[in-house]
């Protein structure tokens, strides 16, 4: 497990209110890559930033219909990191068919843990990290 702590407190940020206003509940570096957890409250949300150097952004569109994120990547874009280095930012959503949105009186389905979001950004940057040593 990464080295951020999970609390109870922290885990239930992640389905806090019924507004759609992104909150970073988690975020920080694994192998390299610099990732975030955020939530809109209805449900959480991941984030991967890529380094523009990495060979997958030569096929980007091929290589990230394969990512094994939750649901599958529904968000791109060319973004900063916290170090001031562009990336490029992949993100998905835990609000796909069978999953838990906390919205409305419809409240049923998988409820996502703060671990299991950190755990689906570990298999993506597994994922990033073994292409990247297949072809060099």
């Amino acid at each position: 497990m990464d080295p951020f702590r999970i609390d109870t407190h922290t885990d239930q940020r992640i389905y806090y209110t019924e507004t759609e206003s992104y909150t970073e509940v988690v975020s920080g570096e694994l192998n390299g890559y610099h990732y975030k957890i955020r939530s809109c409250g209805l449900f959480p949300t991941a984030y991967v930033y890529v380094p523009n150097d990495h060979p997958c952004l030569d096929k980007e569109s091929e290589i990230f219909m394969n990512i094994p994120a939750h649901g599958g990547i529904d968000y791109i874009a060319e973004e900063d990191t916290e170090n001031g280095k562009s990336a490029m930012v992949i993100g998905w959503g835990f609000d796909h068919f069978g999953d838990y949105i906390n919205c409305g009186t419809n409240k049923r389905g998988k409820r996502y843990t703060l671990e299991e979001v950190y755990g689906d950004i570990v298999g993506v940057i597994n994922y990033l990290r073994n292409y990247y040593s297949n072809i060099t």
